[in-house]
């Protein structure tokens, strides 16, 4: 007498310990620029004056762009870290600043030009920010670094040369005419003249033509990237076919569909994955088919474009007999652990796509029975090897 298909159940235990999460530092170079005009050191004689550069502006904001400060407001801002306004239409340098939107938030970049008109610096910065204030803040800041740089390297001004001081009168001395008749007293008071004091002028002192000054090719020290940048969370949804290797009675297809949520260098990840039914015909005409379905969580770490991650997951097996005198459809649970290692290229800022292997352990192992005789059981080791493709959606 034939019986239908069970699923036995040899439940095992294991455990996993997920990785320790990696974090990234942000590195704020570019504030060691803003002590250049720090003070003199104890003992100088006299502190070197300040030059005060001045440059010609062109501003451009995209006229759709909502938000964004008018010319006058970012000369405000450049003022403000400067302590005075070096905008000047006449001047020989020209910095131009042009901002326009992206897929993502916004685009900064910065040209200067000598008096030649000659390209000698260039500066690109962006945001993922959708508002128009935290990149004209980044692009003043740098325009007001580079300014400071650019009167560091500039000559000292030169002082004017000393004009000679006028020679000063005599202190009193006065030469007396002898009288031709009678003696001194009674002779009249001689008429007092002043004595000449010849003095020999200074010879002039010539200034010591300045040096030209060097063409400033500085190059811009990078703008501090804000804190909330890193630390923002990033939104990721996508689907991608595998093979599925010992997951079921010989090797099969699956598909999933996965959202992944990141932040710094570390995200976490669900994902809902099914095979393709699988048929399996043993002797005596009799069979079955078998389905699976995994409910999966990873959490992954990530350096550049590379990713390991640490899995865990939940199984629903389904086995349906043909062939048999009572055909039935058992089911039953499972549970498996792993690892899985990554490797990703995104495009255009916001597309991606990941090439991906995983490694499972099977913790729950499931046996498939026909007619009381034991047909196919989980292996304890299996694999999936796929391909995703996905879109950040913020």
């Amino acid at each position: 007498m034939s019986t239908a298909p069970t699923i036995s159940a040899d439940q095992g235990r294991a455990g996993a310990h997920p990785a320790p999460p990696a974090w990234r530092s942000v590195c704020l170079a570019a504030i060691v620029t803003t002590l250049f005009l720090a003070a003199p050191a104890k003992g100088a004689s006299q502190p070197r004056p300040a030059s005060q550069i001045s440059v010609a502006l062109e501003y451009q904001v995209p006229a759709s762009a909502s938000g964004c400060a008018d010319v006058n407001a970012f000369r405000e801002a450049v003022q403000h870290q400067l302590g005075y306004d070096p905008f000047r239409a006449q001047a020989d340098r020209r910095v131009t600043v042009r901002v326009s939107r992206s897929d993502t938030g916004y685009d900064g970049r910065i040209q200067w030009t000598d008096a030649r008109g000659r390209n000698v610096g260039e500066r690109r910065l962006s945001t993922r920010r959708q508002g128009c204030t935290e990149i004209i803040n980044n692009v003043a800041f740098a325009v007001a670094v580079q300014i400071q740089l650019l009167a560091a390297v500039a000559p000292a001004p030169v002082a004017p040369p000393r004009e000679p001081a006028p020679p000063e009168p005599p202190a009193g001395g006065a030469v007396a005419s002898a009288s031709p008749t009678g003696n001194a007293e009674t002779a009249p008071p001689a008429e007092v003249t002043p004595s000449p004091t010849v003095t020999a002028p200074e010879p002039p002192v010539t200034p010591e033509p300045p040096a030209p000054p060097p063409e400033a090719r500085a190059t811009m020290p990078p703008t501090p990237q804000r804190a909330e940048d890193s630390s923002t969370l990033r939104l990721s949804l996508g689907l991608g076919p595998s093979l599925a290797l010992a997951l079921a009675p010989r090797p099969t297809a699956t598909g999933r569909l996965f959202i992944d949520g990141r932040i710094s260098s570390l995200s976490v990840e669900l994902s809902l994955d099914g095979i393709l039914p699988v048929e399996r015909q043993e002797t005596g005409g009799a069979g079955f088919s078998f389905r699976r379905f995994d409910a999966e969580g990873a959490v992954c770490g990530h350096a550049r474009m590379f990713a390991a991650c640490v899995t865990a997951g939940l199984a629903y097996l389904r086995a349906s007999g043909s062939g048999v005198d009572a055909p039935l459809s058992p089911n039953g649970f499972g549970a498996q652990t792993g690892g899985r290692v990554a490797i990703s290229q995104e495009f255009g800022g916001r597309y991606f796509v990941t090439a991906r292997a995983e490694g499972l352990v099977v913790l729950s192992r499931w046996s498939v029975t026909l007619n009381e005789v034991s047909v196919w059981s989980t292996p304890r080791l299996g694999a999936l090897i796929g391909v995703d493709v996905g879109a950040r959606l913020f």
